[in-house]
């Protein structure tokens, strides 16, 4: 039992959120997949710095993430500021979500937009694609929509060191957004003593 606590307090932690679970929204957000292992653990010994160099390794990350050829091929031409609304309706539809209209910043929360005032910004050079692209992997509708998939993905990388196989991954996604039987939606240990076990 100590271990299956142990074990989901770090994938639950805020450092590993605030990091690792940053970093995947870039992928299953913008190019509408979850990472591999071979890709997220680069990106993650990237992000893994201390508090005052935080910022600069963000930035960096997303600088080299809209010059992979996958982003490229979806969003080139698209990172101007006279694109801001199709920049943001593509990021929209590859993530499967929507911009609400407008937005209040809990505390706690990096600053969140309404759609149109995210494409404003964007569109009136006030933000860059870069600044964009993270504000939008920012919002909680985009963190809502992929953290039950980024924590079941997690124990893949975390416990197996592997990529998930489809039926399995899907398959604990399902248990852990719906729940089965007994097992309510969003038991975290069941999840974990799954793994451990």
């Amino acid at each position: 039992c100590d271990r299956v606590h142990v074990s989901s307090g770090f994938f639950r932690s805020t450092e590993f959120g605030e990091r690792g679970y940053w970093a995947y929204r870039f992928y299953h957000g913008p190019l509408g997949r979850r990472p591999n292992f071979a890709e997220f653990v680069p990106d993650m010994r990237r992000l893994s710095v201390s508090s005052a160099e935080e910022e600069a390794a963000r930035a960096a990350f997303i600088a080299d993430f809209m010059q992979r050829a996958e982003f490229t091929a979806i969003y080139g031409g698209l990172t101007n500021a006279g694109s801001a609304a199709q920049f943001i309706a593509t990021l929209e539809q590859r993530a499967g979500v929507t911009l609400p209209a407008t937005n209040t910043t809990l505390p706690g929360q990096p600053p969140q937009f309404g759609r149109q005032e995210l494409i404003n910004k964007m569109a009136s050079g006030e933000f860059t694609a870069a600044q964009t692209l993270r504000a939008f992997i920012e919002q909680k509708v985009v963190f809502d929509a992929f953290f039950f998939r980024a924590f079941v993905a997690m124990q893949y990388f975390g416990y197996l060191r592997r990529d998930p196989e489809d039926a399995g991954y899907n398959d604990w996604v399902d248990v852990l957004t719906n729940g089965r039987g007994a097992i309510p939606p969003g038991d975290f240990r069941h999840l974990i003593f799954g793994f451990v076990w």
